[in-house]
């Protein structure tokens, strides 16, 4: 059935493995190629590996974003034309009592008179984004979050987090993209570099893997 078979994955790749997981920086990889324009497929001597693009991206900006806050040295991009954002009182309302803390992450924001805001400058990932509609989405996630009482005390850190979880989604590749070989090398090249692990910022798998072994046991291979 679908319980069991969700049950069986669940229990083969478990968080905390995947939190475990590193691609050894010295191995070779090889013989990349893109699997229904949203996995990565590649391979070692003796693994194979399928990654999920998007979530693998997701976690090189989160990495990159959070690193720069700690050492405020943040890539920003100054907009040329700024986006004006007419937002409902409560959106609003939000806004101007978390202001600084968005300022922090990069997004440069003011008041420009009732419910109306302008963006002066963003996190460089998102320059060529619709900045109305990422702010938007952005203050209803946060809001949504702590409506549900997942923000814990120490709500302004619990915000940068979340906002920086949200800026690395958006800045990603998505499923259906097409990368290029050498794309989909320097993503995981990346990955493997920075030591990180195989999992998201919202805990999902970044990478699977199968040892040459496994796959010989499945087919029967002795």
């Amino acid at each position: 059935t679908d319980a069991i078979h969700k049950n069986s994955l669940e229990n083969e790749f478990q968080t905390d493995d995947l939190q475990a997981r590193r691609i050894d920086p010295n191995v070779d990889l090889y013989n990349f190629s893109q699997l229904f324009s949203t996995f990565i497929i590649f391979q070692s001597d003796t693994e194979l590996f399928i990654a999920d693009q998007h979530t693998v991206h997701e976690r090189l900006n989160y990495e990159k974003l959070m690193k720069g806050i700690a050492e405020r040295h943040l890539e920003i991009q100054q907009l040329l034309l700024p986006v004006t954002v007419e937002l409902n009182p409560r959106e609003a309302q939000w806004l101007r009592n978390n202001m600084e803390v968005l300022l922090e992450i990069g997004l440069d924001l003011s008041s420009f008179g009732g419910n109306t805001f302008v963006i002066r400058s963003v996190p460089s990932d998102l320059a060529n984004k619709n900045l109305a509609n990422l702010l938007k989405d952005l203050i209803e996630d946060l809001k949504s979050k702590e409506n549900a009482g997942t923000v814990g005390s120490n709500r302004l850190d619990q915000i940068r987090e979340r906002t920086a979880t949200f800026f690395s989604c958006r800045s990603a590749v998505m499923a259906g993209d097409h990368l290029n070989p050498d794309q989909m090398k320097g993503l995981i090249d990346r990955m493997r570099l920075a030591n990180l692990p195989f999992t998201c910022p919202h805990g999902r798998p970044t990478i699977l893997s199968i040892p040459l072994s496994e796959l010989y046991r499945k087919f029967d291979r002795h």
